[in-house]
C-alpha cells in the first residue's frame, strides 16, 4: 500500500487527479444512497464520497464504517458542488470521489469524541493519551514541536554550534532541586541521578576544547509539577568559550527569534529590553515581570511614616515597608470582592490588605481619617490614581509585601483584563545577587548554581559581604514567564573555591561531589558562558496555552504519574533484591 497524498494537503489545482489517502474516519454520514466520510490524518481532514454510481462495492463497504475506523481510499479529487464548500477547512472546495476502499482496521468506540471541542476530565485524557494525539490541535502541537526543535538545529549549526549528547545517568549533585534517584545493580548501594540539566557536562565540554555546544536535552527534577513545570522537561542547552554575557543574549536572542518566527509565525524585534533584578522587585515584586500591562507597584513608606494607622507605623518601626498598587476602575469593586483579595494576598503570608476608594468627591474608606488631606493626596498622586480607582495596601516585611503584591497584581490584571493576549513581552532580568540566605540553615545557599561567576565589580565581597554579592546571571522572560536561565561561569579554582567556603560545604563532600570538576578547572579553563531555554515552555507561550501537559506528548500528571501506562509502578521483589533494596511497609 502507498499513500501518495495527505488529506490535509488537497486542493482546487489538483481536479481531475487520481490520488490515494489512508487515515482515521473522523465523522460518516449517510445521505440517501450516498455516504460521505470526513477522513482525518496528521495533516488536517478532507471529505471522501462513497457513489454506489462510480463504485458500487466501494459503497457497499462504507456501510460498514464508523468512527476511527483505519481506511485507504483511491480515486478522483473533484471540485465540491454548489453550496457544498465548506470555508472552514483547508480542503473545503474539494472531496474525493472514491473508486476503492480498503478497511485496514476497525475500532471500538472511543471514550471521548476526537474533536478539538471536547469537554472531558484531564484524567481521562492522559489515560487514553493516544485517542487524545488524534485531535487536530494535539496533532498541530507536536508538529510546532518539531518546528521549532528543526529551527533550533539549523540555527545553531549555522552560529557554528556543535549538538554533543550528555549522559543521562550522572552522580548526584547537592543543593537545587531533589535529583531523581537511579540504583546501580553492579554497585549494590549506589546510585545514579538523572541530570537536572547538564550543567557540569556543558562545563567539561568547554575545558575540553569543543568551543560551542548545544543539545535539546532531556533534564528531570523531582519537585511538585505545576502548570509551567514537570517532573522530565526538555531544554535547549548551549555553551560558549571566550564568551561575555552579551554574547550569550545576543546568541539566544537570534535562536528565539528564529523559533518564534519560522515555527510559530510569530514576529519578534531584536535586541531585548533589558531589567535589573533589583528594578524588577522595586516595580513589580518579583523577578519575571508580565510588563504587558501597568499597575506597578508603589514604595509609599515615606509618606505613611508618620500617620495614624498604627498598622502602618508599626510596621516600619519594625523595619518593614508599605507598598500598594492602583487598580483602575476599582472602586466599583464591592466589599465582598475587596475581601476575596483580602483572602487571596493571606495565601501569601499578608496579615492583611488595607484599601482606598479613589471618588470624584475625594477619598473613601474606613482608614481614610487616620490620614491627613495631603497625606492621601500625596499618596494618590505618587500611585498615580485616578478617581475611580482603588489602592491597595500591603504593611509587612519587604519579601511578604512582595510576594503577596506581584501576585495580587497579575491577579487583577486578568480579573480586570488589562492584559494584551496577543503581545509577546521578552525582555532580560540581570545584576541578580549570587548568595541567598537561608534561615533554616543559617547559611548561604547559592541563588542559581555552584558556578556562577560574581561580577567583577563586587567579586572582592565574597568573603566579608556575600549578601551584596552580584552575579553575572541572566534570565529570559516572556510574558511573565522565565523561559531561559544562564550565566558566565567561573573559570578560575580561585574564584571557585572562595564560593565553596562561603556556601560552608565540607571538604569531603566537595570531592565526592564535584572532586572530577575541581580537578578539570585547574588544566587551563577557558572563560566560558551559557544559558538553557525551556523548550516546553516556549511552545507553551507560542500556543497561548495555559499548562505545559498540553504541549508534550506524554506528559506526567501533578503526582508525576503517567496514568496511560501506569508509572510509577510496583516491582517485583526479585528485581529489588538485584538491586539490593529493601522496602519497608508505607
Amino acid at each position: 500500500m502507498k499513500r501518495t497524498h495527505y488529506c490535509g494537503d488537497l486542493r482546487r489545482q489538483q481536479i481531475g487527479e487520481d490520488v490515494q489517502i489512508v487515515g482515521w474516519v473522523a465523522r460518516r454520514r449517510d445521505h440517501g444512497g450516498v455516504i460521505f466520510v470526513d477522513l482525518r490524518d496528521r495533516t488536517g481532514i478532507v471529505q471522501v464520497v462513497f457513489d454506489p454510481i462510480i463504485d458500487k462495492a466501494a459503497h457497499q463497504s462504507a456501510d460498514r464504517l464508523r468512527n476511527e475506523f483505519v481506511i485507504s481510499v483511491t480515486g478522483k479529487i473533484r471540485e465540491r458542488g454548489e453550496g457544498a464548500q465548506n470555508p472552514n477547512l483547508d480542503t473545503g472546495e474539494v472531496e474525493l470521489a472514491t473508486e476503492e476502499l480498503e478497511i485496514l482496521n476497525v475500532a471500538e468506540t472511543p471514550v471521548f469524541p476526537i474533536e478539538d471541542e471536547v469537554d472531558v476530565a484531564e484524567d481521562v485524557r492522559l489515560k487514553h493519551r493516544y485517542l487524545d494525539l488524534r485531535r487536530p490541535k494535539m496533532q498541530k502541537i507536536i508538529q510546532l514541536r518539531h518546528k521549532s526543535m528543526l529551527a533550533c538545529r539549523n540555527y545553531m549549526d549555522e552560529q557554528g554550534f556543535l549538538e554533543v549528547e550528555t549522559p543521562i545517568l550522572m552522580n548526584s549533585t547537592p543543593e537545587g532541586a531533589r535529583d531523581v534517584l537511579v540504583p546501580s545493580r553492579l554497585n549494590a548501594g549506589n546510585f545514579y541521578a538523572m541530570p537536572q540539566s547538564p550543567q557540569q557536562f556543558k562545563q567539561i565540554l568547554m575545558m575540553s576544547g569543543v568551543d560551542r555546544y548545544f543539545q535539546i536535552a532531556r533534564c528531570f527534577r523531582d519537585e511538585d509539577t505545576r502548570a509551567d513545570r514537570q517532573l522530565e522537561f526538555t531544554q535547549i542547552d548551549f555553551e560558549m568559550s571566550f564568551a561575555t554575557a552579551d554574547d550569550v543574549m545576543t546568541t539566544a536572542e537570534g535562536l528565539i527569534k528564529r523559533i518564534f518566527e519560522e515555527a510559530g509565525g510569530i514576529p519578534v524585534e531584536t535586541p531585548f529590553k533589558r531589567m535589573t533584578y533589583d528594578e524588577a522587585m522595586e516595580r513589580y515584586g518579583n523577578d519575571k515581570p508580565d510588563t504587558r500591562f501597568g499597575m506597578e507597584l508603589t514604595n509609599i513608606s515615606d509618606l505613611v511614616a508618620d500617620c495614624d494607622f498604627k498598622v502602618f507605623s508599626s510596621v516600619l518601626k519594625n523595619d518593614g515597608q508599605v507598598k500598594g498598587l492602583a487598580a483602575p476602575g476599582g472602586s466599583n469593586f464591592t466589599r465582598r470582592e475587596i475581601d476575596s483579595l483580602t483572602d487571596f494576598v493571606a495565601t501569601y503570608k499578608a496579615k492583611g490588605l488595607a484599601w482606598i476608594k479613589v471618588t470624584q468627591d475625594g477619598f473613601d474608606s474606613s482608614i481614610v481619617k487616620f490620614f491627613t488631606t495631603e497625606q492621601l493626596q500625596a499618596i494618590a498622586e505618587r500611585m498615580g490614581a485616578q478617581a475611580g480607582d482603588l489602592l491597595l495596601f500591603v504593611a509587612d516585611q519587604p519579601k511578604v509585601v512582595a510576594d503577596a503584591l506581584a501576585n495580587l497584581r497579575l491577579h487583577l490584571g486578568k480579573k480586570l483584563d488589562l492584559i494584551d493576549e496577543s503581545r509577546f513581552d521578552m525582555l532580560w532580568m540581570i545584576d541578580f545577587p549570587l548568595f541567598e540566605w537561608d534561615d533554616n540553615d543559617k547559611r548561604y545557599q547559592p541563588a542559581h548554581h555552584l558556578f556562577t561567576s560574581p561580577t567583577a565589580d563586587t567579586i572582592d565581597l565574597i568573603s566579608d559581604n556575600p549578601g551584596q554579592v552580584k552575579a553575572q546571571h541572566y534570565d529570559m522572560v516572556i510574558n511573565g514567564n522565565e523561559v531561559a536561565s544562564g550565566s558566565v561561569r567561573i573559570h578560575q579554582w580561585a574564584v571557585q573555591q572562595q564560593i565553596l567556603e562561603v556556601l560552608n560545604l565540607a571538604p569531603e563532600d566537595i570531592k565526592t561531589r564535584f572532586g572530577y570538576f575541581i580537578e578539570a578547572l585547574q588544566y587551563g579553563t577557558p572563560p566560558h558562558a551559557g544559558i538553557a531555554p525551556g523548550l516546553d515552555r516556549l511552545v507553551m507561550l507560542m500556543l497561548g496555552e495555559d499548562n505545559i501537559r498540553e504541549v508534550i506528548a506524554f506528559p506526567k500528571t501533578q503526582r508525576g504519574a503517567c496514568l496511560m501506562t501506569g508509572a510509577p509502578s510496583v516491582v517485583s521483589k526479585a528485581q529489588l533484591e538485584e538491586l539490593s533494596i529493601r522496602i519497608d511497609d508505607v
